[in-house]
């Protein structure tokens, strides 16, 4: 289980990013950011661990982490507007 604290922005925020990354990316099940770590945030950390190669525990440590910024990062790269093109 989740370690204190168990609401809060810390969890908001790993809300915030994975609904993100599933927005832009898809395969990872929409979670409210809400700043409770309860089973729909759960199945949003299995979906990304497994979709991510990482061990799948339901539980966000270091390397977790690690990777939803990482993954945060490439969808914010996928999200940007493409430079107008220059035809003459």
């Amino acid at each position: 289980m989740p370690t204190v604290p168990d609401i809060g922005l810390p969890i908001r925020n790993l809300q915030t990013f994975l609904r993100y990354i599933s927005n832009t990316t898809g395969g990872i099940p929409n979670v409210l950011p809400d700043g409770f770590y309860g089973p729909r945030t759960k199945a949003s950390v299995e979906a990304f661990q497994r979709r991510y190669g990482l061990p799948v525990t339901g539980e966000v440590d270091l390397t977790t982490w690690n990777a939803v910024i990482d993954a945060l990062d490439e969808a914010r790269d996928l999200d940007e507007e493409p430079p107008f093109a220059k035809i003459f």
